[in-house]
């Protein structure tokens, strides 16, 4: 078996197996990240950090493939002309739209399942009637 530690963590040099490969990221990483995730959004990075400081995405180093594709769409927001504040608004009005429709998803899933409990309920209640009632004849 080979050693792939430096594959998986290229930050850690021969030598260095008894330390952490974690540590706290410092302002070059930062920058690393924000240029990265600026480089996948299609945006500058001085646009990226406006973003963030109007906590439209989150802050580095935590940028998430949420993050990145909600700077792709406020960049496509900015090509429509909306200036900072409609992209909050925008944005904001869409991240609710995303939770109703999961409510209602959430709703709907509850309502089969409540609509499938009483069906089981009124056939239990019908077949138990019929045991109890003799037929009527109408002759």
């Amino acid at each position: 078996m080979t050693d792939n530690s430096r594959d998986v963590f290229p930050e850690i040099q021969p030598g260095d197996e008894g330390q952490a490969p974690w540590r706290d990221p410092t302002p070059a990483d930062e920058m690393e990240a924000a240029a990265r995730a600026a480089r996948s959004a299609r945006v500058s990075v001085q646009l990226l950090i406006e973003f963030v400081e109007r906590e439209i995405v989150s802050p580095p180093p935590r940028w998430r493939d949420e993050d990145i594709e909600t700077a792709r769409r406020a960049r496509r927001l900015t090509g429509l002309g909306l200036n900072m504040a409609g992209i909050e608004v925008a944005l904001h009005m869409r991240n609710r739209m995303v939770e109703l429709r999961n409510e209602i998803r959430q709703k709907e899933r509850e309502l089969r399942r409540v609509q499938r409990e009483h069906d089981l309920e009124i056939g239990r209640l019908i077949r138990a009637l019929a045991e109890r009632e003799p037929p009527n004849p109408r002759r």
